[in-house]
């Protein structure tokens, strides 16, 4: 249990990175589409 105590704020850093990179895709209109219309 001692190891897993250490990995907890690991676990919820990686999460909140993920829910964070999930939310700005969401937020924006697809970057694909945005991209190919630059070009």
């Amino acid at each position: 249990m001692n190891k897993w105590i250490k990995f907890i704020p690991l676990i919820l850093l990686i999460g909140y990175f993920i829910t964070y990179d999930v939310f700005n895709q969401v937020s924006q209109p697809t970057p694909t589409e945005q991209t190919t219309n630059n070009q």
